[in-house]
């Protein structure tokens, strides 16, 4: 069984809200006040494998930490990598030199694709959140 969490209201009572949608996978709502608890990690068999390329990118142009936070590398909270980020993706024409890659942590990572998800909704709804 999962770790119980408490909401500031005293509720454990929670609902999952699955969004494949989303960059997130999920979240954990409070059921009682509807507050947000955490975002829910993808289930072991649905996480994408980073394929060994990937993987020679951060050792071809790492310096040892996180090109945005500045973390080093073995700073890095467990279960966090180096990781190598497409400033253009692939599927957009993007290459892996250099000048296209960022190695960034992989809270990092996570909020770069958040911004770009929630700024492609912004543009294309014509604002933001009101």
């Amino acid at each position: 069984m999962g770790e119980v969490r408490r909401c500031v209201c005293g509720s454990t009572r929670t609902l999952q809200l699955i969004t494949p949608a989303s960059v997130h996978y999920g979240a954990e709502i409070c059921a009682v006040c509807r507050r947000h608890l955490r975002w829910l990690p993808k289930p072991d068999g649905e996480r994408v494998r980073r394929p060994a390329a990937h993987r020679e990118l951060v050792e071809k142009y790492s310096q040892g930490y996180c090109e945005l936070c500045l973390t080093k590398q073995e700073d890095l909270p467990a279960r966090q990598t180096l990781e190598a980020h497409h400033v253009v993706e692939f599927q957009d024409g993007g290459s892996a030199q250099r000048s296209n890659v960022w190695i960034v942590c992989t809270a990092c990572a996570k909020l770069i694709h958040w911004a770009r998800t929630w700024g492609s909704k912004r543009t294309h709804k014509g604002g933001g959140p009101s």
